[in-house]
């Protein structure tokens, strides 16, 4: 007698299942996002959070086990803008960065970039950074966020090296210092809130901040070489402290030739928006994980690990 052949069973798939999950997963996440913004994380609870998504708590509580958990995952949806499996450095945005032929095609992206995760992402930054010193599980949280900072300026200044059009004297460090003033979320919230620039506004002044950092003439070569001379013979790492004061203080006037918008000199960065000096500050102490692989910060790499 032949042995009887068991029917393969069909693999589950429930598309439309699939679907109403995701969809609740990003409504739970919005309103954490919105709610943390709003009442910071002190304010924010995991009852209020369900209450605003329309589910139980119980449903929160099973997609994230701890407040922090959520917070994490809410700062990855900020800064990617969806949901979606996909790191940062595998979206179309970095790939077109990548793929730009010239340092100012480059640029020009990389502000468009700026511009949207600072825009989305600014805000919930700031909630991190003050709650830090307070609280272990945020101060864990935020050292990676600063970590991941650093790579992000560590990965767009090596990326623009490998582009021409650039001033002949920028060297890998000044380029770190100038893109992580600019990926700062506190220079967002300086610009928006404290000279009421537009998100536009916020990309163009970006924009012009590159090019006279990294593009125009004789002048602006000649400070970035006079601020890696520097650099080169201090003891400490550069601050986006000491970014800010070479680029208010060491600035040289353009080449005439420059057109009216490149031409204007930047206003000050104001206070407005940023943490005053305290453990939280990213912006003062090198990591020794700089460049690790994180999954929170400007170099996103992906959705929370459960």
């Amino acid at each position: 007698m032949s042995d009887l052949v068991k029917p393969m069973k069909r693999p589950y798939h429930a598309p439309q299942r699939a679907a109403a999950a995701a969809r609740t997963r990003e409504a739970i996440v919005a309103a954490a996002k919105d709610a943390f913004e709003r009442l910071g994380w002190s304010g924010a609870t995991m009852r209020g959070i369900a209450d605003q998504a329309g589910v139980s708590v119980k449903t929160v509580e099973a997609l994230y086990r701890t407040k922090a958990e959520l917070l994490k995952e809410a700062i990855d949806y900020a800064i990617a803008g969806d949901l979606r499996p996909i790191p940062i450095l595998g979206r179309e945005s970095v790939a077109a960065m990548q793929a730009a032929p010239d340092a100012p095609a480059m640029l020009d992206l990389h502000a468009r970039h700026t511009r949207a995760i600072s825009g989305r992402a600014a805000r919930i930054f700031w909630v991190v950074e003050q709650a830090a010193p307070a609280h272990q599980d945020v101060a864990g949280l935020w050292t990676q966020m600063c970590d991941n900072r650093r790579a992000g300026a560590r990965w767009a200044a090596t990326t623009l090296l490998t582009k021409p059009g650039l001033s002949p004297d920028i060297g890998q460090r000044y380029a770190e210092e100038v893109f992580w003033l600019a990926i700062d979320p506190g220079t967002y919230r300086s610009l928006t809130l404290g000279r009421d620039l537009s998100p536009d506004g916020f990309e163009t002044w970006i924009r012009n901040f590159y090019g006279k950092m990294f593009l125009l003439g004789e002048g602006w070569a000649g400070a970035a070489a006079a601020s890696r001379d520097a650099n080169a013979a201090a003891a400490a790492r550069g601050s986006a402290a000491s970014v800010i004061a070479r680029t208010t203080t060491t600035r040289v006037a353009p080449a005439a030739s420059t057109s009216s918008s490149r031409a204007r000199l930047m206003p000050p960065m104001a206070n407005h928006g940023r943490a005053t000096p305290s453990d939280a500050t990213c912006d003062s102490r090198p990591s020794p994980a700089a460049g690790r692989p994180g999954l929170v910060g400007v170099v996103h790499t992906g959705p929370a690990q459960k």
